[in-house]
């Protein structure tokens, strides 16, 4: 709230069910993707903020991470805790992020220590710990932020002579259970399928043409709802004078990078890595991919459905790690064929064998020749083991 009693903004929070420890060691990581996947995709953006402002409370790695360009910079705000390390690198990072239109504020002060004090050049907004503070240490800190050229927000007001304290303290802004409890919003979660995502990020990652992604959209309503939502955020503005008239043309105002972005947050949103166009288990999945496709078309060119097949069989291989299940708990749980199911699980059939020889290419692994004849009958040819290195190698490069 503002000093008239006008809303403002919102704070952005998710809060969790018991997670498995495998699943995100990063949890804070976690919980902030997760907050990015149900504003813009599951609620919608423009229905969770009402055209406000979001406080979003982010760690370290998030803010190295490059899934803030699907944020509305001029409406979002990034909130540090107080108790982040503040080192050099986080601040230049901020400043970065600071030209680029968006707010960081630190939030939980309850002190003007050495760090919070070398790190407010960083920073626009100081957030105050307001219950963990005496009146003298208030109006100190209220004045000396200030006179820093932040804005002072007290948080955690829950009575009205906590609110008058604040305004006569000088606060500019006012946050707590005084105006509202949190409202827990829900959206009717749209699960897009799990093949169709991995796909639409390959074609997104190799620059594909606008076509194929668009053919490749339409297989899944949910995806394309996410995507329309996120075509119609606030920091695009032209979606918002001409209107979104079709799939195509969402596509264009989003664009390819924030689609490659969008598609990671569904599928590895629980990772720890900072960035996910340098996650090597998705450049993993992907030369497992390109690997098994051209595989299958050297093994029979004129079977196009196959060579689908090879690449969608590879590409789901490893999808279940980043959510931290067995393999068989995922797979099983997905729409496929027995033989998909069945050469992911089992390496079996035609599929199984191109998946074998992709993973003992990974691990420089030859197998024993009676291993390599065994596949190639599989597959109706003969093997060459050189042969598949080079071809591997290019599908890396």
């Amino acid at each position: 709230m503002n000093r008239n009693g006008e809303r403002v903004g919102h704070e952005l929070l998710f809060r969790p069910a018991p997670i498995a420890s495998n699943v995100a060691t990063d949890r804070g990581f976690f919980w902030t993707v997760s907050v990015v996947q149900r504003a813009l995709g599951a609620i919608g953006l423009d229905n969770v903020l009402e055209g406000m402002d979001g406080y979003l409370n982010c760690t370290d790695s998030f803010l190295d991470s490059d899934l803030l360009d699907i944020l509305p910079a001029q409406q979002t705000v990034l909130e540090l805790s107080a108790c982040t390390q503040h080192s050099d690198a986080l601040g230049h990072r901020c400043d970065v992020l600071r030209k680029q239109g968006f707010r960081v504020a630190l939030t939980d002060v309850h002190m003007q220590s050495q760090s919070v004090a070398g790190f407010l050049p960083h920073i626009d907004i100081v957030k105050l710990d307001w219950r963990a503070l005496t009146a003298g240490e208030r109006r100190e800190l209220v004045a000396g932020f200030r006179r820093a050229g932040k804005i002072v927000v007290a948080e955690k007001i829950e009575t009205r002579d906590s609110f008058d304290d604040a305004q006569t303290a000088g606060c500019d802004l006012f946050q707590g259970f005084y105006f509202l409890h949190p409202e827990p919003l829900a959206g009717r979660q749209l699960c897009a399928p799990t093949a169709v995502i991995i796909r639409l990020l390959d074609l997104a990652m190799r620059d594909s043409r606008i076509e194929e992604i668009e053919r490749e959209l339409r297989a899944s309503p949910a995806l394309t709802v996410q995507i329309l939502r996120l075509a119609n955020a606030a920091h695009q503005p032209r979606a918002q004078r001409q209107g979104i008239s079709s799939i195509r043309h969402a596509l264009s105002l989003v664009g390819l990078r924030q689609l490659t972005r969008w598609c990671c947050v569904l599928l590895y949103g629980g990772t720890t890595l900072a960035s996910f166009e340098s996650d090597p288990l998705i450049q993993m999945v992907l030369t497992r991919a390109r690997f098994a496709e051209r595989l299958a078309r050297d093994v029979d060119p004129g079977d196009r459905e196959f060579q689908q097949h090879a690449y969608l069989t590879a590409l789901l291989s490893l999808v279940h790690v980043p959510h931290g299940v067995e393999a068989r708990d995922f797979i099983e749980r997905l729409p496929l064929s027995t033989t998909l199911r069945t050469a992911i699980l089992h390496c079996g059939g035609r599929l199984g064998a191109l998946l074998s020889i992709a993973q003992n290419l990974e691990s420089a692994q030859t197998g024993p020749a009676e291993w390599l004849a065994e596949l190639g009958d599989r597959l109706g040819c003969t093997l060459d083991w050189q042969h598949l290195q080079s071809m591997f190698y290019r599908a890396e490069a």
